[in-house]
């Protein structure tokens, strides 16, 4: 569970990198030539794209965009292990960072370690709750691993807060997304009248 008080998150987020950490030094195997996938869905989550104008300032290393940014860059060129560095450097320096957070994740689900980027999605959820991206690439990652059930009460928790706001364009979209893997999940779990 991810503590309410913001000291006891920003230290139990400085705990999970640490344990990230330890983990890929104890395990850095990653096998990306079989699909682990348990639910065949080749929807990926969204990674949260750095605007132009964060882009064109002077940041220094002690700063999370910076790290940010340098994770993005490395993600575009396909180098994750540096991704994943930059990105939890960006989240020890600014444990509010939820883009951040969200770009981890991707990165562990790029490699099919699909519990690890779920735990990103959820404490990027308990840093910002309105960020949809976050409870799309959650719920596509636990549907992933097999975990209909919980991917469906997601995807329903960021359409009801869909359903609360005005509906842009985009948020249309996202709305559309959301139902229809709502709907595989049903469908994985043989709930047909849900689905």
């Amino acid at each position: 569970m991810i503590p309410e008080g913001l000291e006891e998150r920003c230290r139990f987020i400085l705990h999970k990198i640490e344990l990230d950490n330890i983990r890929d030094i104890e395990d850095p195997f990653v096998c990306l030539s079989e699909d682990l996938r348990k639910h065949k869905v080749n929807k990926v989550p969204k990674s949260a794209v750095p605007d132009t104008k964060t882009r064109n300032q002077n940041w220094g290393f002690e700063d999370a965009e910076f790290w940010f940014l340098k994770g993005y860059d490395h993600a575009e060129l396909g180098e994750m292990d540096g991704a994943i560095d930059s990105y939890r450097h960006a989240i020890s320096l600014n444990q509010e960072h939820a883009e951040a957070m969200i770009n981890l994740a991707g990165q562990y689900e790029a490699q099919q370690r699909y519990a690890a980027a779920a735990k990103w999605y959820r404490i990027a959820i308990a840093v910002s709750p309105d960020l949809l991206d976050a409870y799309y690439g959650y719920a596509v990652c636990q549907f992933k691993d097999g975990k209909a059930l919980d991917a469906a009460e997601h995807l329903s928790i960021a359409i009801d807060k869909l359903g609360g706001a005005e509906i842009a364009k985009r948020s249309q979209r996202h709305k559309i997304y959301f139902r229809y893997l709502r709907s595989l999940c049903y469908r994985v779990l043989q709930d047909f009248e849900k689905s």
